[in-house]
Formats: C-alpha cells, sequence, structure tokens
C-alpha cells in the first residue's frame, strides 16, 4: 500500500523531518534493542495463532495506511491549507502510519503476545525509545554537512561509470547531477551517505561500551576507521547500481524500490557480515573459547582470594 503511495508528494514545507530518516533510527533502534535483548529473546515462550485478532487489526492497519493516503491526496489538493496548519496535519500524518505498524504487528503476533513482550522488555523499550530519539536527531544534524560528501559520492560514481559507459557530471547549487542513457540522478542528502556512517558510528559505540570489558582495545580503535571508511564505500556502490539499474533495466524499480530500500538492506547485510567476521576476533583471548566469561571470572576470583 505505501509504494502505491510513494509518489504522490506531500507539500515540500512537510520534509523537515524525512519519513526515510525515521526509517533509519528505527532501523537503528531496532538492532540495538535486539542486542541488548538477545539473550532474553531466546527464552519466549511460544504462543498460539489468535484468527480474530489477526482479521480484526490486519483490517485496522489496512485502513489506518488508507487514511493515510486520503490524508495525503487531501493535503495535496488543498497545499495553501496544508501549509498554514501542518502543526495539526504533520502528526496526524505520522499518527496514521504509526497505529498502521502497531496494528499490523498485533495482528501477526495477537494480543496476548503483545501484552507480555510490552511487560518482560519494558527496559529495553525505555532505552531503545531514548536511542531512537537521539539517532533520528544525529541524523538530521550530521546531513548538514551532506555537500561535502555528496562531491565525493559523485565524483566516485562518475568515475567508475566512465569506465564503461559515458557518463555526464554537472553540479546545480552543490547538488551533483549525473545523467547516464537519459537517466539523471541528482546527488542528494539520501545519497550523501552520511546517515549510514552515523548509524555504524552509533552502532559501533554502543556495542563496543555494552562488551568493553571483553574487546581487545587494540583491535577495537584500529577496526573502527576501516569500518566507516567501508560504510561511505558500501554507499558509493549503492548508488552506482541505482544508476546502472535505472539506465539499462528499470528506472521505475531504481528510483522506487531500489532507492528506499537497498541502502537499509546493504547496510544490515555489510554489518552482520562485519560483525560475524571480527567479533570472536576483536575479543580478548581469554574470552574467545566458549565458556571464556566463566573461566575469566574464576580467575579473577582466584586471584583476589589470594590477595
Amino acid at each position: 500500500i505505501l509504494m502505491y503511495f510513494q509518489n504522490i508528494p506531500f507539500p515540500k514545507e512537510y520534509y523537515f523531518i524525512l519519513d526515510v530518516d525515521i526509517g533509519k533510527a528505527l532501523l537503528l533502534t531496532a538492532m540495538i534493542f535486539f542486542f541488548l535483548s538477545r539473550d532474553k529473546l531466546k527464552k519466549l515462550d511460544k504462543y498460539k495463532l489468535e484468527p480474530r485478532t489477526t482479521i480484526l487489526f490486519g483490517t485496522l492497519s489496512i485502513l489506518s495506511f488508507v487514511g493515510y493516503f486520503f490524508l495525503k491526496t487531501f493535503l495535496i489538493s488543498n497545499p495553501i491549507f496544508a501549509v498554514n496548519n501542518i502543526s495539526l496535519f504533520y502528526p496526524l500524518k505520522e499518527l496514521t502510519l504509526i497505529l498502521g505498524s502497531l496494528f499490523l504487528i498485533i495482528s501477526f503476533y495477537g494480543i496476548k503476545f503483545s501484552k507480555d513482550f510490552i511487560k518482560q522488555f519494558k527496559k529495553e523499550i525505555g532505552i531503545s525509545l531514548v536511542i531512537f530519539i537521539l539517532a533520528l536527531f544525529l541524523i538530521i544534524e550530521f546531513q548538514k554537512l551532506w555537500v561535502y560528501f555528496s562531491f565525493v559520492v559523485a565524483k566516485s560514481v562518475y568515475y567508475l561509470l566512465n569506465l564503461t559507459s559515458h557518463t555526464a557530471l554537472s553540479f546545480s547549487n552543490n547538488t551533483p547531477t549525473i545523467s547516464l542513457n537519459n537517466f539523471i540522478v541528482n546527488i542528494g542528502k539520501p545519497c550523501s551517505g552520511i546517515d549510514s556512517m552515523l548509524m555504524f558510528v552509533f552502532l559501533y559505540i554502543f556495542i563496543v561500551g555494552y562488551d568493553w570489558k571483553v574487546f581487545n582495545k587494540k583491535k577495537v580503535m584500529l577496526m573502527f576507521i576501516p569500518g566507516v571508511i567501508s560504510v561511505f564505500f558500501l554507499n558509493i556502490i549503492r548508488i552506482y547500481l541505482l544508476i546502472v539499474i535505472g539506465a539499462f533495466i528499470s528506472p521505475t524499480f531504481a528510483l522506487g524500490f531500489f532507492h528506499t530500500n537497498a541502502s537499509m538492506i546493504l547496510f544490515l547485510g555489510y554489518f552482520a557480515l562485519f560483525w560475524g567476521l571480527l567479533y570472536k576476533w576483536m575479543k580478548k583471548s581469554e574470552f574467545r573459547k566458549g565458556n571464556g566469561l566463566k573461566e575469566y571470572v574464576k580467575k579473577r576470583k582466584v586471584k583476589l582470594r589470594k590477595r
């Protein structure tokens, strides 16, 4: 439903906070929540499917998203009214999306599971809410540097494309524009790579801080800069693929599904690969074995007794 509605734009005043930035902050928050709760999540009980709940809240979810569509069309048809009453309609716009998402979750998991989940994870949910607000604020603030990063991204993508095709690069009001086979792309804020780097830094610091006693400090510092740089290069590859797909395969797919989702999918894949390969290596030697923590604690207790 949302994919169908995405090409209907709100008045420009409604984009002081982008939905894609909210989505990335939510993704970051979800990853941290999973990291905080990974042991408790393994112990969750099994719950039976609730058919009535699925039908009721599934219907409410659809109605909420349809309401979002009608709100969009109303605001577009009345742009002056929409801008003059932005303090009312912007929260209403977000509320329809939030309710639609919550109803969808409840329809899938059921009321009993949802209630029990909130009770068991009160602390983690509270921490995640604070992290979400902080992450969204930092994403918005750091994006003010997008001009510099977009320039590097544009030049890099232009170089890669010119290895196989004739590509044009131009600048208008500090915004780079790349064209290939009549497919034209502006390298703006969402394409600058700032938000991906910020998400990596945020998660890196959080994980290192959470398991500080477990990590080898030199290895942690050694891998930080290469990690941030590689995320930036990952964004360059994303923009390169977007232009290739748009120029040679499908402009609609490139500017629609790929542009909206590729950043999150590539980041998740890269982050999982990064920590999957390096997490164990970055630990101190006494923590690399299966029972490393227990052995370490026992050794500490023995040393304290001797003292």
